[in-house]
This record gives structure tokens, sequence and C-alpha cells, in this order.
């Protein structure tokens, strides 16, 4: 990540400057100007939470309302804390606002009140294998002639991306379809006979990895449509033509262990080994942690390898049986002299109006995932690292 502010205190500076050189007195000088201070933006989707609060620098927290949000912080590169209370669970986000950041929260919503569409085959002949639609939850009650997609909301401009299977021949057709206008319960029919033919290609099972791949799209601010996995059985993975992929991304995942994998970004699947077989590190266990006598604090170490460039990204504390959820973005991880990150619970009792029961002020379970990555994330050839350990 690279800053693109400009901190006031190195402006003053500079104008003083200028000033004693005696270059501040003369306004038709040619002399270059510094670019204006443009202050970040922070974009919080909150319309669906039980709880939102922010707190800046070294501020008292502020109780939001449960609608969108837009923030500029007081100063540049400010410390910010944001709490949101998703069903039982408190989720505390904390990052160093530098650049122009958004965050949703849908995941916070009781999907039994959320639009519906099915996508059904129009005729015989075919087995749908995956449908993905954009500003959705995915699939429900998937079946091989129609499928059911929630939606998070509704709109005139949704993607749609479908395969299936052909039942003569096991080929693969893809349909895409852009711009579409969806209703509550509207069904939408699917002649995969006008589809793109897709290829199965080879892909490398290494030795006590798993494998699975697939396609991203960026999709307007929060909204990305995944289409996994390819895989079809054994080795053999679907390759999606390009012309259906045209503005996305593909990624190979070689999961291990518990819910921990590498990925890597190519333009063709399975087109050489992933070579993470000798970088995998070990999950932390239990004895990975040291937790304070107090229960307010622990410590650990990292477990990011070398040789694949990669950089802590962000660490996330699963704790008390997932009723408290700590994101803390890289640039406010802590670390101790020693290297090993050092991580403390925040005063929660502080919260404006949190009218729920809040979490045990101590540790008592911790789940850890770090997710690390290249400096080019997500460009060609390089890699991430998602690393889990089971709770206890």
């Amino acid at each position: 990540m690279f800053n693109k502010t400009i901190t006031l205190s190195s402006t003053i500076a500079l104008s003083s400057l200028l000033m004693a050189c005696g270059g501040g007195s003369d306004s038709s000088t040619d002399e270059e100007k510094l670019p204006e201070y443009v202050a970040p933006v922070l974009t919080l989707n909150g319309a669906n939470v039980n709880y939102l609060a922010i707190q800046q620098g070294d501020g008292d927290w502020e109780k939001l309302t449960l609608t969108d949000q837009s923030i500029t912080p007081d100063l540049p590169e400010t410390e910010i804390n944001i709490a949101v209370r998703c069903d039982d669970a408190l989720e505390i986000k904390q990052l160093t606002l530098t650049k122009d950041q958004s965050y949703a929260f849908n995941h916070c919503s009781d999907s039994a009140n959320f639009p519906r569409v099915t996508v059904e085959l129009a005729g015989p002949g075919h087995t749908l294998l995956n449908t993905m639609i954009t500003r959705s939850w995915g699939e429900e009650n998937a079946g091989a002639a129609s499928t059911e997609i929630i939606l998070t909301e509704l709109s005139d401009d949704h993607s749609l991306i479908a395969y299936a299977q052909r039942q003569s021949d096991d080929k693969i057709f893809v349909i895409k379809q852009s711009g579409l206008t969806l209703v509550d319960d509207q069904v939408i029919s699917i002649d995969f006979n006008t589809g793109i033919e897709a290829s199965l290609v080879d892909v490398t099972a290494e030795t006590g990895l798993e494998y699975y791949a697939e396609f991203v799209a960026q999709v307007g601010n929060y909204d990305n449509l995944d289409i996994q996995p390819y895989q079809i059985n054994g080795n053999k993975a679907v390759q999606l033509p390009s012309s259906v992929t045209t503005g996305g991304y593909i990624t190979e995942e070689w999961s291990f262990g518990q819910d921990s994998g590498l990925d890597r970004v190519v333009e063709t699947l399975g087109a050489s080994p992933s070579g993470f077989n000798g970088v995998i590190p070990a999950e932390y266990t239990q004895g990975s942690f040291d937790i304070s006598q107090d229960k307010k604090s622990l410590t650990f170490e990292e477990k990011i390898p070398t040789g694949l460039g990669l950089k802590s990204d962000y660490i996330e504390f699963d704790l008390n049986m997932f009723s408290l959820l700590y994101n803390i973005e890289s640039e406010r991880v802590e670390y101790g002299q020693d290297g090993k990150v050092n991580f403390q619970l925040i005063d929660l009792s502080t919260l404006p109006g949190y009218t729920f029961d809040l979490p045990a002020d101590t540790i008592d379970s911790v789940s850890i995932t770090t997710y690390s990555v290249s400096d080019d994330w997500p460009a060609v050839g390089s890699t991430k690292l998602l690393l889990n350990t089971a709770s206890f």
C-alpha cells in the first residue's frame, strides 16, 4: 500500500522554509506548488447492521445512525476504530485511514427478508453446475435443473454467469448476461444451447493439498462475482472463455489444514505446479500463543513463509466462540521487540448507546487468521496466504 496523503506538519514545515528563503512572498514565481491536500473518506454501508459506532484517534466513541455513512477524519493518517454488531456478534475493525476506503456489512442482514430469483434450464439436455449473480449472497436450494439466488439488493444492472454440462458428451457451456433488471421472485430461463463452450484442463493436484479455482470480477464498490469451483472432478477444471471473464482475474488455491490456503493469480488454469509444497508453514496451535494472566492480551509469532514475497495485510481474532471479532489492518498491528504480534483487548464498556449484552472482557477462546499478500496482488503471478488456527 502507498500513502497519497501529505501530513499537515510536513506542509507547514515546507511553507516555513519557503518563507525564510523569500520564496513565499512572490505570487508570480513559477515554482512548483505542492498538491492540494485531499482528505481521505471512509464510507460505511451500515444500513443492515444492529449497531454502528466509530472512534477517531484517542477521541470518544460516536454512535452512528444505521444508514450508509461517509466520514472525513479530522486529521490525516487518523487511526480509526469501528464497532459494528451483526446478529449476536460484535466486530471491531481497526485501521489507519490514509486513502478512500469502503466497508460493507451486508452479512449482518437476515437473508429471509431478502429478494430472490430462480435460475432454471430452458429445456432438457444439460446439468446446471454453478450460477452467480452480482449483488447476491449466492445459491440456495441448488439443483441440476434450477437454483435459487438470494439477492442483497435489486437493481437494473445485475450481471449473471452460469455454466452447465451437456449430458450427451459432458462438454461445459457458459452463459453470461449483463445489465439485467431483476425483481423479487423473478424466474430467469437459460438456454445453454446458445452458450459458449468452455474447456476442461488438467491441473496438478499436489501431494497433501486440495485444489480449487475461481474467477473474480469486480463489479461496483462492494460486489465481487465469484465463480467457484472450477474443478469438476479429480484434476479436471473448467477454464472459462476469455470473453466471459473480461474485467476480472483467476485465482488458483491450494488449501491445507484448518481453513488455510495459498493462492496465486494466473492467466490460465493448471499451467504449472504451484511450488507451494516447499514453503507451506505449519498452522498455529494452542502452543503458539501466550495469553496474559488476566486474559486481556496475547502474543504470537506470525508464520509468513519466506520466498513468496508476502507481507502481512490484516489479522483477524475471533474470540469467545465467535461472539467478538477483531479485524486489524497491518498498519495497526503492534509488534514487540522480539518481532511477535501483541494483541490487546480494548475497553468496550464505553460504547455509547450499546443496549446489547457485551461480550466477555477476557480472552477465553481464540481463532486467529492472518492474511498476507504480494505487493501487486491481484496481478498475474502474485500470491496470498490465508493462515488459520482452530479454536481452543
